[in-house]
């Protein structure tokens, strides 16, 4: 039992330290006369800890951060943790290094084999007079019941419906896949979002019912809180049905394409200019996005793409750093796709995993 872990020590002068954890500073409760010794979280005997605000977890006392009056604590990531971001056994050689001699499309990628090569990948859509179902923007599977996607998705358009373990949108009959479709229930759009800015541009749909995990359908690990600027330099996937070229035609088979996460300031200048429009980034490029793309061009996120997810792998966990949300053009060498960086809404989300 995982208490067992801790030694905590109460005085007029501390109250909880970590048996095994590092000291790392002290905080003096507005409320308490006590001061709190603050930890680093554990992170080995089998089960990392996450340094999350106190509302979150508020069965903990371990203090690790205070972020002007809010306190955070040590929390054990959920048993979720340990089944998210899996690929089915045989799908687990993919490899996400670039893929220079594949010729393709989501801008520049290939076509997806099989649903189980992205099991989190969901399509958002709306469903139109004539019964048939129109599907408008990508979503990532986070529990059974919610998914994340793009505020600007939520708010054009109203999406009344998602797929889950599709491949193919044009033939849901089609082999290596198990579609199921799911009616939303509730839309929950980030508080700061505020058109026709980019920033905070991030929604969660709850669903009226579970979906049915399998290989096919699978959720999606989140990043540590607060972990922002990590992910530099590394290579991540996007997948989603959206058009192959500006102004081009959508893909009905799912498409994924191997990115470079960009530095912020690199993608701040790129996002200055004249060329620009200044309503959607009045403050350029903030630290709650994040830009990838290809130095040389011809690989990115396009219409239709709108929600998906951006995932790193990490051994053979698969982690969602960003939610494709912005860009001018598609594949531009000028312009990196733009994202919203998930480590920095951490907190909002887990709000509505409970």
């Amino acid at each position: 039992m995982y208490l067992l872990w801790f030694m905590v020590l109460i005085s007029l002068k501390s109250a909880v330290q970590y048996a095994d954890g590092q000291v790392i500073g002290s905080w003096r409760p507005m409320t308490n006369f006590a001061s709190v010794r603050l930890v680093q979280c554990p992170k080995s005997r089998g089960q990392p800890w996450s340094c999350v605000p106190a509302a979150v977890c508020p069965t903990s006392w371990y203090y690790c951060q205070m972020d002007g009056m809010e306190p955070f604590v040590c929390c054990p990531q959920p048993v979720m943790r340990k089944r998210c971001g899996m690929l089915y056994t045989a799908d687990r050689d993919v490899s996400y290094v670039p893929r220079d001699q594949m010729l393709g499309a989501a801008v520049g990628g290939i076509p997806l084999r099989t649903a189980t090569s992205s099991p989190w990948m969901v399509a958002v859509g709306e469903q139109q007079e004539n019964g048939s179902v129109d599907w408008y923007c990508g979503g990532s599977m986070l529990q059974a019941d919610t998914v994340l996607t793009a505020a600007h998705c939520c708010t054009r358009r109203s999406p009344d419906v998602v797929r889950v373990g599709e491949l193919d949108l044009s033939r849901p009959d089609e082999q290596d896949a198990s579609p199921e479709d799911i009616s939303v229930d509730s839309i929950h759009i980030h508080p700061n979002y505020k058109p026709p800015k980019y920033y905070n541009d991030i929604a969660i749909l709850k669903l009226s019912r579970r979906a049915e995990y399998s290989r096919y359908v699978r959720p999606v690990c989140l990043p540590e809180p607060r972990q922002r600027m990590a992910y530099v330099g590394k290579h991540a996937v996007l997948t989603g049905w959206g058009y192959l070229s500006f102004g081009g035609e959508r893909s009905p088979v799912l498409q994924e394409v191997s990115v470079t996460i960009f530095n912020n300031s690199d993608c701040m200048r790129a996002y200055s200019g004249s060329l620009v429009p200044r309503r959607n980034y009045p403050e350029g490029i903030i630290n709650s996005q994040l830009c990838a793309g290809d130095p040389n061009g011809g690989k990115d996120a396009c219409q239709g793409d709108s929600g998906g997810p951006l995932v790193v792998r990490e051994g053979d966990v698969h982690v969602l750093v960003g939610v494709v949300s912005s860009g001018i053009g598609c594949g531009s060498k000028s312009f990196p796709g733009v994202y919203s960086r998930v480590s920095s809404f951490v907190d909002w989300i887990n709000i509505h995993l409970r």
